[in-house]
């Protein structure tokens, strides 16, 4: 029972210290990234079928397009996780100097 009541201390503890908010930003951006990357094949192919030029284009130039499309899948990852870390470090700074 005592381990029951200390789980929910600590989960209390993380949403009201602003944890559970840098978290669920950091989900966001992993979530936005999925739906970029699922969203993404079906947006090329329309592109490629309402423009041929591009798809023997994306043949041409197909190892830098890759990285140009991993690049911006994770972006929206890296933003978010970077306001998390940021959020993550002002809580740690808010709780080392509270005794003073």
């Amino acid at each position: 029972m005592d381990l029951i009541i200390r789980f929910f201390d600590w989960a209390s503890n993380c949403f009201l210290s602003g944890k559970a908010q840098a978290l669920g930003i950091a989900l966001i951006g992993v979530l936005l990234s999925f739906v970029f990357l699922k969203l993404a094949p079906i947006i090329i192919k329309g592109v490629i079928f309402l423009y041929p030029d591009v798809g023997q284009y994306l043949e041409e130039h197909f190892t830098g397009f890759q990285i140009g499309l991993f690049a911006a899948y994770m972006t929206p990852t890296l933003i978010c996780a970077y306001i998390a870390f940021k959020q993550f470090q002002y809580i740690y700074y808010k709780e080392s100097c509270r005794g003073f």
